[in-house]
């Protein structure tokens, strides 16, 4: 926590000297976002993307606050608008589609996490969430193949998890 306010404390003096910098708006509002003043986030995430409508980092805080303060629609939207700044990786559509998945709208988190596997098919997260999706649509060869790719795939995920998961579908 000591990181998130020595960074809120710097960009709230940055923006004492600047008080119109849009990064300095969208790294305080991360900084809160992480820190949870959801509100107050919300509030300077906005501020940034007005002058910074392509940063793609403030773009995704912003979907996060949404979906952190129970506004589906509002943060589907901000997701898709994250993903679609996003220049390499499937943060955004990653982070979407476990959204959907913990709302069980599973056609939706399907969607995005196809799209996420699309764009970094490397990425064992992606693939591994992929298969959640595919598995709560009843598809479970497809979701077996994507648990595999996920075990060979590169990133951090629980690959004790991820084969414990594959053996229960045998």
């Amino acid at each position: 926590m000591g990181d998130i306010a020595q960074a809120e404390s710097l960009f709230r003096a940055a923006l004492k000297e600047a008080p119109s910098l849009p990064a300095a708006h969208a790294r305080l509002g991360m900084a809160l976002e992480a820190r949870g003043d959801l509100g107050q986030a919300e509030v300077e995430l906005k501020r940034g993307l007005e002058g910074l409508p392509n940063d793609a980092d403030a773009a995704l805080a912003l979907a996060r606050v949404y979906a952190r303060t129970d506004r589906p629609e509002d943060a589907f939207e901000a997701f898709r608008n994250a993903a679609s700044r996003e220049r390499t990786g499937s943060r955004a559509l990653l982070d979407a589609g476990t959204y959907a998945l913990s709302l069980s709208r599973n056609t939706l988190a399907q969607a995005f996490l196809e799209k996420a596997v699309e764009r970094s098919p490397e990425s064992a997260a992606a693939q591994a969430r992929f298969a959640d999706a595919l598995l709560a649509r009843g598809d479970k060869e497809q979701a077996k193949r994507h648990y595999k790719l996920a075990l060979a795939a590169q990133g951090p995920v629980d690959r004790v998890d991820i084969q414990r998961r594959l053996d229960a579908l045998k």
